[in-house]
């Protein structure tokens, strides 16, 4: 038996022989020599199995590998060896992060702070942390909590920005990230937060120069490609899109937000078969997913599949209660799609200031919808008050306002561009296939375009803004051959090709000079029903207009001045279909519409909401039921309410 000194001696000599293998093992790490790095780890762990050191060094030697998950491991059992060590417990705060463990991260962050309360990297990894658990006004403070303590924080100033886009700042984000790009010009993350705050104000080449920036310092940066596919997708080039998600999967396959984003690009497209797989292919991967459930829901409710629709959107509230897109789908079904627990849970939502505004914005057009097929017409009409007003918010935020004076200007601009000697000099053109259906939203446009796409010579190709996207600096033949490949290569067999923009209302007078064989359909509805129903619609695109009953008035008597100028200069040539006549009795107005556009009668067109083909618009649901007249009359219900809309209205044009 070793006497004490003895004992003594052989601690010493373990603690020297732990001591130059953790010294190898650091040298090894700043060397890049990984391989060697861990081998002194393992050697060191065998000289001392308890020590938290080995254990800290591995996760950053599986870190740097790529292995996250043995990382992970790793910091959790040095932090579990030694309570005291604020490098390791900074470290697992970082890490966790990095995890998706927000949870732990955030409790490693703050006992780093208990140990001492001035440690930037744990305040900044706390935001993170925070951050990624919705918890922004929190995640802000701890930035601040950083920037108070050092001003030029890249990391911070990137942290914050990123957080005030999530918390609808965008232009303050803009400021921050602005002012991270300048000390570090060279930081792609920086430079990708930045075009993200830009796209969200529309600021769409200035997103993508940023992007462009990043990308030639860094061409593999993955989160620069996404990036671009955002800003693709959010100005409607979703083959582009799909194209920058590719580009970035290839970098870093198991992005699961970019996955999700090239599906919903893809579903864009009308390529529904990808996209669905796009989907699934995701939810093998993280079948907890609930975007990717919503997503599939919406694919499939797109394809005419709507009990598996159903399903779906039902698993994305089952996984997230906060999931307000899965909501409002359900509240949006031919079915009353929400049960009384579901509603107390929606309301619970709406009033819920850790839930993002955008999710409580959603809420309450789900709930004012329910309430409304209810009859409950009080709430329902506190709850789309109430969506519309957190709307105009939203939008005031990123400068998106309406402004009746420059609506009724550009009307006049318009007419002053396109009076009755404008077509005399009109491209001599024979072609004949698109047909346009314009008019309000809300007006009836999606179901006439599913009664045409119904006939087996026509293909409905959406709201494909054909026209409205066409730039000015070409010429009008350069127009006809960029229209015509927008809308034929989704069909080169069909006789008619129907694009149904509704704002192509606007564009009537270049339509007639481009396509003088073009057929224009003109969907109507009572104004007041009309102005109830966009209202009611919590749209994805950003019209200011659409979120006050008084700008509602202004925009239709804009819309109502400029249609008259069309049926004066263009006599004859518009087809005007009234839904409310639609609806009551359907069969003559089609014939009418089918003889209109040339072609034979077909039975088909009657059975519209049988048809198997894509429908991308808010209409989704409605459309793929029988003929109804519920709708018609609806502001009957809301009469007291619509007393702004009804003055403007009133006072007209």
């Amino acid at each position: 038996m070793m006497n004490r000194q003895q004992r003594r001696q052989a601690a010493k000599g373990r603690a020297r022989k732990f001591q130059e293998h953790m010294n190898a093992a650091r040298s090894g790490l700043e060397e890049g020599d990984l391989v060697a790095a861990q081998r002194s780890c393992l050697a060191a762990m065998s000289v001392d199995p308890l020590a938290a050191g080995p254990h800290h060094l591995l996760a950053h030697v599986a870190y740097a590998q790529g292995r996250l998950r043995e990382a992970g491991n790793h910091i959790l059992e040095a932090a579990t060896r030694d309570d005291e060590n604020v490098d390791i417990h900074a470290d697992c705060g970082a890490i966790m992060n990095v995890l998706g463990r927000p949870a732990e991260a955030e409790a490693a962050c703050r006992h780093v702070l208990e140990l001492q309360a001035n440690h930037i990297g744990a305040w900044n990894n706390l935001a993170v942390a925070l951050d990624i658990q919705g918890r922004h006004n929190e995640a802000l403070q701890a930035c601040d909590e950083v920037l108070t303590r050092d001003p030029d924080f890249v990391d911070a100033l990137v942290n914050k920005g990123s957080v005030l886009v999530k918390s609808d700042d965008p232009v303050s984000a803009i400021e921050v990230l602005a002012r991270a790009v300048e000390l570090v010009p060279d930081n792609p993350l920086a430079r990708v937060n930045l075009a993200t705050a830009l796209r969200t104000v529309g600021e769409f080449d200035a997103a993508e120069a940023q992007c462009r920036t990043a990308l030639d310092m860094h061409p593999d940066y993955p989160e620069a490609h996404s990036a671009l596919g955002d800003i693709y997708s959010a100005t409607k080039q979703f083959e582009s899109a799909v194209e920058a998600y590719d580009e970035a999967l290839q970098r870093r396959p198991g992005l699961m937000a970019v996955r999700l984003n090239r599906a919903a690009a893809l579903h864009k497209l009308g390529n529904l078969d990808d996209a669905a797989a796009g989907y699934r292919s995701v939810l093998n991967d993280f079948a907890d997913s609930a975007d990717a459930h919503a997503g599939l829901g919406v694919v499939q409710l797109a394809g005419g599949d709507l009990a598996a629709a159903a399903t779906s959107f039902r698993n994305a509230v089952d996984l997230d209660p906060h999931h307000a897109r899965a909501w409002a789908a359900l509240a949006s079904s031919p079915d009353d799609g929400l049960s009384d627990e579901d509603l107390r849970c929606v309301n619970e939502m709406c009033v819920d200031d850790a839930v993002p505004v955008e999710s409580r914005i959603a809420g309450h057009f789900a709930l004012g919808e329910v309430y409304d097929r209810r009859c409950d017409y009080i709430a329902a009409f506190r709850h789309f008050h109430a969506g519309n007003e957190a709307r105009k918010a939203r939008m005031a935020a990123r400068k998106h306002v309406f402004d009746p004076e420059i609506m009724a200007a550009d009307v006049a601009a318009i007419i002053g561009a396109y009076p009755q000697e404008a077509f005399s000099d009109a491209t001599e053109g024979d072609e004949e296939r698109p047909v346009f259906v314009v008019g309000l939203p809300r007006s009836g446009t999606t179901l006439i375009e599913q009664i045409l796409s119904s006939h087996p010579e026509v293909v409905g190709v959406g709201e494909a803004m054909s026209v409205a996207a066409l730039s000015p600096d070409m010429s009008e033949n350069e127009m006809v051959r960029a229209v015509l490949e927008r809308l034929a290569g989704n069909d080169a067999d069909a006789r008619r090709i129907v694009d149904k923009t509704p704002f192509h209302f606007r564009d009537l007078g270049l339509i007639r000079r481009l396509f003088p064989k073009a057929r224009i359909v003109h969907c109507m509805r009572d104004p007041m029903d009309t102005g109830l129903s966009c209202y009611m619609q919590n749209f994805v695109e950003d019209y200011p207009w659409s979120c006050d009953l008084a700008h509602i008035g202004y925009f239709i008597n804009a819309y109502r001045r400029l249609m008259a100028h069309w049926r004066t200069v263009m006599p004859g040539e518009i087809i005007e279909i009234s839904y409310d006549a639609l609806v009551e009795d359907p069969e003559p107005y089609v014939r009418e519409l089918i003889g209109f556009i040339g072609l034979e009668w077909d039975g088909a067109c009657m059975e519209f909401h049988k048809s198997r083909r894509t429908v991308l618009s808010a209409s989704s649901w409605q459309v793929r039921q029988p003929l109804y007249t519920s709708s018609k009359g609806r502001a009957g219900h809301y009469a007291d309410e619509l007393a702004p809309l009804r003055r403007v209205l009133e006072a007209g044009a």
